[in-house]
């Protein structure tokens, strides 16, 4: 259902996508930049549907084909760049559906363009303009814990997040994994992969086969975290090092603009100083790291 939410405004719930598109130019709302990009989410989900099969393969064992519609060709894409053997298309489904949605917004006319797609967010900055984004701190309550200030044009196209209880599984134990990335599709995939580096052994953490979760999940044979009880101390900062180095590979290979992550309360932030201004809304419970 498409429903319009104020001028330059719209929001999609249809299926398993739960889109809100923000567009305007030069300051004045575009609603039918914004209605266009609505549109384009249904048509990609409607073209992804026949293709679950592929996009349920490891990217590494796809050849490309131009006859995949632009949103499987962004999936596949992201998931090969990863260098992650196991990297299915559908790490990146949520992130690539909502960078096909901000393309044809812009397209439109649009000069700065927001769409989130269930918390993962694409997004286009013009010059003279600016945004500002709410980081939440766990992907369960939603609580922001700092807000990202962006001005156009930006190095930043996606901030996606991955973690325990989001709508995909995680193999780590963050609450939150957040990727600033250039594009949507590969913050997606970066996402995914900071949460999953934040996994430790301990008896407190409860994994179990996805495929026990879901059948058709495309890792049914990889354990993924359903619970983790309180952490030592230590345990909280090891993981969260196995997160910050993860993050620190993934700038080094162009593919990560900076990452935010939490476990059980505490987080890190990783983020050059190039990228674009961070502020953080509540001092004292976060440990920050900008790297040079």
């Amino acid at each position: 259902m498409v429903t319009p939410r104020g001028p330059g405004r719209i929001d999609l719930d249809h299926g398993p996508v739960s889109l809100r598109v923000l567009a305007r130019r030069t300051g004045i709302p575009h609603t039918a930049a914004a209605r266009k990009a609505a549109e384009a989410a249904e048509q990609a989900l409607a073209q992804l549907a026949p293709l679950l099969t592929t996009a349920s393969v490891p990217a590494t064992e796809l050849k490309f084909d131009e006859r995949w519609p632009r949103v499987l060709q962004l999936m596949v894409e992201a998931a090969k760049r990863t260098g992650d053997p196991t990297a299915t298309p559908m790490i990146a489904v949520a992130g690539s559906i909502a960078e096909v949605s901000l393309r044809e917004a812009l397209a439109a006319g649009a000069g700065t363009v927001i769409v989130e797609n269930g918390g993962d967010i694409a997004l286009a900055v013009e010059r003279g303009d600016s945004v500002r984004v709410g980081i939440a701190r766990s992907l369960v309550d939603r609580t922001i814990g700092h807000t990202l200030t962006i001005t156009g044009p930006s190095q930043i196209g996606g901030i996606c997040t991955s973690g325990l209880g989001g709508r995909s599984f995680t193999r780590g134990i963050a609450e939150a994994a957040v990727a600033l990335s250039a594009s949507a599709s590969q913050a997606d995939a970066c996402a995914t992969l900071l949460g999953n580096a934040t996994f430790m052994e301990d008896p407190a953490i409860t994994q179990v086969p996805a495929g026990c979760l879901d059948p058709n999940s495309d890792i049914p044979h990889f354990l993924v975290t359903v619970s983790v009880g309180r952490l030592a101390e230590a345990m909280i900062h090891s993981a969260l090092s196995l997160a910050r180095k993860k993050a620190q590979e993934l700038i080094a290979r162009g593919l990560l603009q900076g990452a935010l992550v939490t476990v059980q309360g505490t987080s890190t932030i990783v983020l050059p100083e190039s990228t674009a201004n961070l502020e953080v809304t509540q001092p004292g419970t976060f440990k920050q790291q900008r790297l040079p």
